[in-house]
């Protein structure tokens, strides 16, 4: 099992936040069509992901963030 946390957009521009959501539910999805994996989702980014995995009971958190580096992304 794995939770996926929202990633963290590191700027301030609001199409970066946009993408930085997008990617997130875009793995969230991506991950819950594999067969055998439960899937979770943590909407509020509060919490450390340890703390997020104790109380959601799953194997795995994924989290990240997401930076502009001029016309390059890093992920």
């Amino acid at each position: 099992s794995v939770a996926v946390l929202p990633f963290v957009m590191l700027g301030d521009a609001p199409a970066d936040r946009y993408f930085a959501e997008g990617l997130s539910a875009e793995l969230h999805d991506a991950l819950g069509g594999v067969r055998g994996l439960q899937v979770a989702s943590w909407p509020d980014g509060g919490d450390d992901p340890a703390t997020v995995g104790r109380r959601l009971g799953v194997g795995a958190v994924l989290h990240g963030s997401v930076q502009r580096e001029g016309e390059r992304l890093r992920i």
